[in-house]
């Protein structure tokens, strides 16, 4: 499984079980110290897919994906990553190739990361 979101083309694609599936980002949802966004993906009849984006206080991204199976949702892998230090951490399920591009806030891939 792979999934990049790309802000300068301003979508988010989703790369599973041999098929290409692709969204426009959402609008950005912004608070006094967050913005983020949530993007979720539709995989045949059994399999859904959250993919959400978060910045805080314009330092430190998150990228957490979370798979619904029908019965419940479950978050299965999150991503952080802080630009200043290039320190990308990950925690949960390993395996999933995470690629951020074309975002103000840093550009970074999950290849790089090291455990939580």
């Amino acid at each position: 499984m792979s999934i990049t979101l790309n802000f300068a083309q301003q979508e988010a694609t989703l790369d599973f079980d041999g098929k290409t599936l692709t969204k426009p980002l959402e609008t950005l949802f912004k608070t006094v110290f967050t913005l983020s966004s949530s993007i979720i993906f539709v995989h045949g009849d059994d399999k859904i897919f959250r993919i959400d984006w978060k910045l805080w206080n314009n330092i430190e991204q998150f990228v957490e994906l979370v798979i619904y199976d029908g019965k419940k949702w479950t978050p299965t892998t999150l991503w952080s990553y802080v630009a200043e230090c290039t320190e990308i951490k990950c925690s949960g399920v390993q395996g999933f190739n995470l690629r951020v591009v074309g975002c103000p806030y840093g550009d970074w891939n999950s290849v790089y990361s090291s455990s939580l």
